[in-house]
């Protein structure tokens, strides 16, 4: 990856967590991080640790996922494909290459019309980025088997008796390893396909 490459709106990884770029000037990247915190980073080397990072093999599971509970993390993903719902709220300043990064890994040819992915119609040069949200009912996240990687939390939702997460990182994730979309209806059998083999049954159940 080329230092020319950014775009402002899209997102990245360096090697603590992943940002959103919110502003490029003078070789400077003006980033946001998943954990909400700002900051700048020099385009070049931020350039070289993406393409290092690219290179790498794909995570299987969230890396902050607590240790021999990938089947019902497995399960746990069931239930958000059958009962959760993904939000995006867009500033206008990443409209742009947040419709770039979804599409691209979606294959959605138009974002606009997608379920739940809103462009907010205010920010101006407020540097704030993308909101993104997962929504689930409370009895769901209640489950024995229910697990969320270790720095995840649950707060409460849009309405009585739903939950949220509030995490671009793990929003990401269920799109870019998983197969999630937007919105509230999920391809199944295309996200049971992207588990290991002796995971999907978990997943099925949690479906269920």
């Amino acid at each position: 990856m080329q230092q020319n490459e950014f775009r402002i709106g899209s997102r990245y990884h360096n090697r603590e967590q992943a940002y959103e770029v919110l502003n490029i000037a003078g070789g400077q990247l003006q980033v946001r991080y998943d954990d909400g915190s700002e900051g700048f980073l020099d385009a070049v080397i931020a350039a070289r640790i993406c393409s290092n990072i690219r290179r790498e093999e794909a995570r299987v599971f969230p890396r902050t996922l607590p240790a021999g509970r990938e089947q019902d993390f497995a399960w746990t993903a069931g239930c958000i494909a059958r009962n959760g719902q993904l939000h995006a709220e867009v500033p206008p300043q990443s409209w742009s290459g947040f419709v770039h990064d979804y599409s691209v890994i979606s294959q959605v040819q138009n974002v606009h019309n997608e379920p739940c992915i809103v462009q907010i119609t205010h920010g101006g040069d407020n540097k704030w980025g993308c909101e993104l949200r997962i929504y689930l009912p409370e009895q769901v996240c209640s489950g024995s088997r229910f697990i969320l990687p270790a720095n995840l939390r649950l707060v409460s939702g849009n309405a009585p008796g739903i939950l949220r997460i509030n995490n671009n990182e793990f929003w990401w994730f269920l799109v870019e390893r998983l197969g999630f979309r937007a919105g509230r209806s999920q391809d199944v059998a295309r996200i049971e396909l992207r588990l290991a083999p002796d995971l999907r049954q978990s997943f099925r159940d949690g479906v269920s």
